[in-house]
């Protein structure tokens, strides 16, 4: 299986560039392709300002034991920012995050997650009722419902929150315990009160 799997991973988004170097590296390891072939290889999948970064290397250079590393190294110099404003961006980028309309929370917490595991890497750990507060801010639910979530959180602690959030939403796809959360809707009691006013009108009038 793993003679037919060559093709390397592709940088499609240039603003990650770090989790495609990873994914590279997890390639060299994984592949059975010959070192002086993954230069070329990795090359040919480059575009934009990521294959002009690195045209100047010539042919012969690519198809060395080293040519990939050479190109890693050309594109470092072009995407990789000081540790100091990459720790920036990305807590900025965390800081920021707000779940959209209509999003399900369960996709809402992934992402969520995702960005604080980013500022994790730059030793950013933030304390429990820190990290409940800024889930609750970018949550981005109405007043009411975030007065009922920070009454019922309790402790402040991150996953009392999210479940307490979650409750909120009755978001159907997300589970605790292996069970799902049931959305109860208003509009359901609204048509069975309205359905109720019908019945008793149809009485009053003899229609039964």
């Amino acid at each position: 299986m793993a003679s037919n799997i060559k093709a390397p991973p592709i940088l499609k988004d240039q603003d990650d560039f770090l989790s495609w170097k990873n994914d590279i590296e997890v390639w060299q390891l994984f592949t059975d392709m010959e070192a002086k072939k993954q230069g070329p290889a990795v090359y040919l999948t480059l575009t934009g300002r990521a294959r002009e970064g690195v045209r100047d290397l010539l042919p012969a250079d690519l198809g060395k034991n080293d040519g990939l590393k050479k190109i890693l190294d050309k594109l470092d110099s072009i995407f990789l920012q000081d540790a100091n404003t990459r720790a920036y961006l990305a807590f900025k980028e965390f800081y920021e995050y707000k779940r959209s309309p209509g999003q399900l929370f369960s996709d809402f917490i992934v992402n969520f997650e995702r960005l604080y595991k980013k500022i994790m890497k730059h030793d950013m750990k933030l304390p429990e009722p820190v990290r409940a507060y800024f889930l609750l801010n970018a949550v981005n639910m109405s007043e009411d419902n975030e007065k009922l979530a920070r009454r019922t959180c309790g402790d402040l602690a991150y996953d009392n929150m999210k479940d307490k959030i979650m409750k909120i939403f009755g978001d159907p796809t997300y589970s605790e315990n292996n069970r799902c959360v049931v959305p109860v809707k208003q509009e359901c009691f609204v048509s069975y009160k309205n359905q109720g006013q019908k019945y008793n009108r149809q009485r009053f009038r003899g229609g039964f």
